[in-house]
């Protein structure tokens, strides 16, 4: 897994970094446009949809896509987040 690198300059495993630090480093890359590489990805091959008005709304996104920068970061933050959301749910179970 990768190492997020902070903005006092130290490295941290995404492992390592609270949950509101994963939080806000998201919102950060996604206030400054990126978006992941795998949505970036998908949106380029996605099938494309039936009717006139999904269709305008898939050109529209891929359009918007196509000028975003991608991050890596953007699809660790998000596969680290939900890592831990089904480890709480799991436990949750676990203690049913």
């Amino acid at each position: 897994m990768g190492k997020w690198k902070c903005k006092d300059g130290s490295e941290i495993a995404i492992k390592d970094m609270t949950t509101s630090h994963i939080e806000n480093a998201l919102a950060m890359l996604k206030r400054d446009g990126f978006v992941g590489v795998g949505y970036y990805l998908f949106c380029l091959n996605c099938p494309m949809p039936n009717g006139e008005m999904a269709l305008d709304v898939v050109e529209r996104e891929q359009l918007n896509i196509l000028g975003s920068p991608t991050s890596q970061f953007v699809d660790m933050f998000e596969d680290e987040l939900k890592r831990r959301l089904n480890n709480v749910h799991h436990r949750e179970a676990d203690n049913e």
